[in-house]
């Protein structure tokens, strides 16, 4: 998803999400959860002004600032993307 137009600053910086479940977890008594998790600012350039944050499996976060729509954790990321994707398709 995407929003705009905040102010984030700061040394360290607090994300909180809903983790999603299928129907069948939710028949079986799972209930919705929210996680938060606060983790370090990271790098950022005077020009940056798009914070990326990928919610990777195993409740991690990876954050990272650039001056594009596109994230500079694409390639690093590119293998997890590729599992996920193909795990939906199946």
């Amino acid at each position: 998803g995407m929003t705009c137009c905040w102010r984030i600053e700061g040394e360290t910086l607090k994300v909180e999400w809903i983790k999603s479940m299928t129907r069948t977890q939710y028949e079986q008594g799972a209930r919705e959860e929210t996680l938060t998790l606060e983790l370090p600012n990271p790098p950022r350039q005077r020009t940056d002004d798009t914070l990326h944050v990928h919610f990777l499996p195993g409740d991690q976060v990876r954050l990272a600032w650039s001056d594009a729509h596109t994230s500079p954790l694409r390639e690093e990321l590119s293998e997890f993307y590729a599992r996920d994707k193909e795990a939906k398709t199946r």
